[in-house]
C-alpha cells in the first residue's frame, strides 16, 4: 500500500516542470492515514539518491531515479538521458483512492475539523508568488503581456514529446562518438520523428507538423552525416518554427545550438520554455521583441547567461530562472548589514573596500526601488548563505553541496543534511525558508527583479538593433586596435571581434538608458575583470573600455588597467571607487557619450511599449 502510493507521488514529481506546486497538489490527494508515511519514504529515497547519484544537480534525474530505486532497479551511477530513457518505459502509475475508514473517520469529526481546516488552511497556504503571473491574453503576440499555454496535448508537445525526441537524437551522437554501428540508434531517431510529426499535426495542422518536420530532418542530418555545420540555416528553420508557435498564439518557445567537436562531429541541442511575457521596445521606427522564458524540458543542458539574442532569431531573449539566479548570487547577498558584493573569485587578493562600496550602492537602490523590505530580504538571504557557505567548508571532504539558486528553495532535496547538522542550525534555515514567504518581503524581491530584468531586456534588445543596423560592422579604428577588427582579411567574420564588440555596446547602453541602475550595474560590468576566471570573456575585453573610456568622458586619471595581459585590481579598485563617487546621471550621460565616440554615430533612443 505504502510503496504503490510512494511510485505515484515519485513518477508525478519526477515529470514536474513546478515540483514545489507539483508536491503541493499530490501529497493532499493520499489518504490522510498514510500521507505522513509517504511524504516520509519519499523524503528518505530522493536524499539517498542524492548522496550517490551523478548528475545530483538535476532534480528531475534524481526524482527518476529514486522512482526506478523503489522499483528495484535503480543504479546511482545512470546518466539523465538512460535515466529518462528507463524511467519512460514504465506507464504512470494509477492514483490511489482515499480509503473507506479515512472516509468515515472524516465524516464523523466534519463538525470539529472544519474551523480546524480553515485554521490549518492558513498557516500551510502556499507563499505570494515572487513577482507578478501576467493573465494570459490571446494577442500577447503582437501587443504584449502573456500568451496562453494552449490545450494539454499542446503542453505535452514541447515539455515531453520534443525533448523525448532530443534524447533520441542525441543517444545517436553518442553511439557514433564510440564507433559503433549506428543504424539502430538512427532507426529510432527515424520512428521518433515520424511520431513526433504525427502528434505535430494532431496538435496543430499539417503546416505547423511541416515546420517541425524541417527542424528535426536538418537535426538529425547534421548528427547523422558529419557534414560542416549548417547552423545557421538550422536556427533559421528553428526562428521560422517559433514564428508558427507565435501564429497559433501559444505561449513556448524552441532554441536550438549546434555545437562542433575537435574530431568534426556535431551535437544539436533543443530547448523547450514557456513564455511568460512578451514586450516590446521601439526605437524609431524599429520595434525589438523581447521574450521573457521559463525552461520547460528537463533535460540536462542549459545555458548559463541571463539572455541571449542571435542574427538569424527576430526575438531577444531573457532567462527568468537565470535573472533569478543571479540576483540571489550578487545582488541580494549586498543588501544585508555590513554586507559585500561578491564581485572577486576566491584566488583574488582582499578588497573589501570597493565590495562594500558595491553594496552600499545596491542597497540605497533597493530601498528606493522597495523600501526597507529590500533589507529585510537581504539579511535573510546573508543569513541563509552564510549557513551554506559554513556547511560547505565544513563537509568539504564529504559531500558537494550547492547553494540554493533561487529564493525559494525545494527543502526536500536538502534533508539527507538534517542528519549531519546540529539542530540549531537546521533549526535556523527552517526559520530563514518560512519568512521569506512573508508577503512583503516576496514583493521587495518582485520590484527589485523586475528593476534588473527590465535593464538585461535593454542589453538584449540593443543586440536586435545592432544587428539591424549594421552597427558592429561599421569602421571604428580604436574598435578595431582594442578588440579586433570585425571582418577578416578573406572577407570572413572574425566572431570572437564581433562578439566584444557586441557585448560592449548592450553593457554601455545599460549604463546609459539607466541612471538608477548606473553604479550597480557599472559594478557587474566590472566583476568580469575583478574575477580572474573571466579574464579574457568577450565581456571583460568590453569591460576594460567601459572603464577607461568612463574615466575619459569624466576627466579622472587612473593607473593602467591592464599590464602585460593581467588586470591590475588595485587599479581597477581605485578607478571604480573614482567613477561611483560620480551622480548616477553623470555615469549615464558618459556611457551615452562613450557609446557615440565608439560606433560614430548616438546612441539611438529605446523606449518600453505599454501593453494595450
Amino acid at each position: 500500500m505504502i510503496r504503490t502510493r510512494v511510485l505515484w507521488v515519485l513518477h508525478a514529481l519526477a515529470r514536474a516542470d513546478d515540483r514545489p506546486a507539483a508536491r503541493r497538489e499530490v501529497y493532499p490527494r493520499l489518504d490522510p492515514l498514510v500521507r505522513g508515511r509517504v511524504r516520509r519514504r519519499v523524503q528518505r529515497v530522493v536524499a539517498e539518491v542524492l548522496l550517490t547519484a551523478v548528475h545530483a544537480d538535476d532534480e528531475a534525474h534524481v526524482h527518476r531515479l529514486a522512482f526506478l530505486e523503489v522499483l528495484g532497479e535503480g543504479d546511482g551511477t545512470l546518466d539523465p538521458a538512460t535515466s529518462a530513457e528507463r524511467f519512460a518505459a514504465h506507464p504512470a502509475p494509477p492514483e490511489p483512492g482515499h480509503g473507506t475508514p479515512t472516509a468515515v473517520l472524516v465524516v464523523a469529526a466534519l463538525g470539529t475539523l472544519l474551523c480546524l481546516g480553515a485554521a490549518g488552511w492558513w498557516l500551510t497556504r502556499p507563499p505570494p508568488d515572487l513577482r507578478e503571473t501576467l493573465v494570459e491574453r490571446n494577442d500577447a503576440w503582437t501587443a504584449g503581456g502573456r500568451p496562453p499555454a494552449g490545450a494539454p496535448e499542446v503542453t505535452e508537445f514541447f515539455a515531453r514529446s520534443l525533448p523525448e525526441w532530443v534524447v533520441l537524437l542525441d543517444r545517436l551522437r553518442a553511439t557514433r562518438a564510440t564507433g559503433e554501428e549506428p543504424a539502430e540508434a538512427l532507426a529510432r531517431v527515424d520512428d521518433g520523428s515520424a511520431r513526433l510529426v504525427r502528434e505535430a499535426t494532431a496538435v496543430a495542422d499539417a503546416d505547423f507538423a511541416s515546420f517541425v518536420h524541417a527542424v528535426l530532418v536538418q537535426a538529425r542530418d547534421l548528427v547523422a552525416a558529419d557534414q560542416a555545420p549548417a547552423s545557421d540555416s538550422h536556427v533559421r528553420s528553428v526562428d521560422a518554427l517559433n514564428a508558427a508557435i507565435a501564429e497559433r498564439g501559444w505561449g513556448y518557445y524552441v532554441d536550438a545550438e549546434v555545437l562542433t567537436n575537435r574530431q568534426g562531429r556535431n551535437r544539436v541541442h533543443f530547448s523547450t520554455f514557456r513564455v511568460e511575457r512578451v514586450r516590446f521596445y521601439r526605437s524609431g521606427a524599429e520595434r525589438v521583441r523581447v521574450l521573457t522564458l521559463t525552461r520547460l524540458d528537463d533535460l540536462n543542458v542549459g545555458r548559463s547567461v541571463l539572455g541571449f539574442t542571435r542574427e538569424q532569431v527576430r526575438d531577444a531573449l531573457v532567462l527568468q530562472e537565470r535573472v533569478e539566479r543571479h540576483m540571489v548570487d550578487y545582488i541580494l547577498p549586498s543588501l544585508g548589514a555590513d554586507a559585500r558584493m561578491p564581485l572577486l573569485d576566491d584566488a583574488a587578493p582582499p578588497m573589501e573596500a570597493i565590495e562594500r562600496a558595491a553594496a552600499t550602492d545596491a542597497r540605497e537602490l533597493a530601498v528606493a526601488i522597495a523600501g526597507d523590505d529590500a533589507l529585510v530580504l537581504g539579511e535573510l538571504m546573508a543569513r541563509r548563505r552564510a549557513l551554506f557557505d559554513r556547511w560547505q567548508e565544513r563537509y568539504a571532504e564529504s559531500l558537494v553541496m550547492r547553494r540554493p539558486g533561487g529564493v525559494d528553495m525545494d527543502l526536500e532535496s536538502y534533508a539527507a543534511l538534517e542528519a549531519r547538522l546540529p539542530g540549531a542550525e537546521w533549526r535556523e534555515l527552517l526559520g530563514v525558508q518560512d519568512d521569506l514567504e512573508d508577503e512583503a518581503v516576496r514583493r521587495a524581491y518582485g520590484l527589485l527583479e523586475r528593476a534588473f530584468a527590465d535593464s538585461i531586456e535593454r542589453h538584449e534588445a540593443q543586440h536586435r538593433l545592432d544587428f539591424g543596423a549594421d552597427v558592429l560592422r561599421a569602421p571604428s579604428p580604436r574598435l578595431d586596435e582594442r578588440l579586433g577588427a570585425p571582418t577578416r582579411a578573406d572577407g570572413g567574420r572574425d566572431r570572437r571581434a564581433w562578439h566584444r564588440r557586441a557585448e560592449l555596446s548592450a553593457y554601455l547602453s545599460e549604463i546609459a538608458r539607466s541612471a538608477s541602475l548606473a553604479r550597480t550595474n557599472l559594478a557587474l560590468i566590472g566583476r568580469t575583470l575583478y574575477a580572474r576566471h573571466d579574464w579574457g570573456s568577450a565581456e571583460s575585453a568590453g569591460a576594460v573600455l567601459i572603464f577607461e573610456g568612463l574615466a575619459r568622458q569624466l576627466g579622472i586619471a587612473h593607473e593602467d588597467l591592464v599590464v602585460r595581459g593581467g588586470v591590475q585590481r588595485e587599479a581597477l579598485g581605485a578607478l571604480h571607487q573614482e567613477l561611483r563617487s560620480r551622480t548616477g546621471e553623470a555615469l549615464a550621460n558618459a556611457a551615452a557619450a562613450l557609446w557615440a565616440e565608439l560606433y560614430g554615430q548616438p546612441l539611438p533612443p529605446l523606449e518600453s511599449e505599454a501593453v494595450r
